[in-house]
């Protein structure tokens, strides 16, 4: 076996390992929730992870035996590609916006603000004021936008 040959298969062995540990980190996050519901870490792992294989596996047949089957002129992948990216990525920046703008305590995001940085109190409430007020007006303009209700 050259060793060009030798090399792309631990590549590829590495590779997988870095692609198996991210999964598992970016599952954890689904999971979490569910945990305290389902009482049980093992089923709400099987649960959260049954639900993404089987949005994955039409998403990946999409390439192939499916690729004639649309949703509005879009196949599968692209019909998923389209509501994540244009709907629900926007949708939670605007609530992550509202709510850390309007739900959090102050005391608790001034702290967090100036703990690992030299910013002032000046600054914190320009990023307050900014992420009250200008940044959902502007998440929801590209919202509309991304669905078509505006053009720019």
């Amino acid at each position: 076996m050259p060793f060009g040959s030798f090399a792309f298969v631990v590549f590829l062995v590495l590779f997988f390992i870095a692609t198996f540990s991210s999964s598992l980190s970016l599952l954890e996050t689904a999971v979490a929730p569910f945990i305290e519901r389902l009482e049980s870490r093992t089923l709400a792992t099987w649960v959260i992870g049954g639900v993404g294989l089987l949005i994955a596996i039409p998403a990946a047949l999409s390439f192939g035996p499916w690729s004639g089957f649309t949703i509005f002129g879009l196949t599968i992948f692209e019909s998923i590609d389209y509501v994540t990216s244009n709907i629900i990525l926007p949708l939670g920046a605007l609530f992550t916006a509202l709510f850390v703008g309007f739900r959090l305590p102050r005391k608790l995001l001034l702290e967090e603000f100036t703990k690992s940085s030299n910013l002032g109190k000046k600054s914190f409430f320009i990023w307050l004021l900014l992420l009250k007020y200008i940044a959902p007006i502007a998440i929801l303009l590209i919202f509309l936008s991304a669905i078509g209700f505006l053009s720019f």
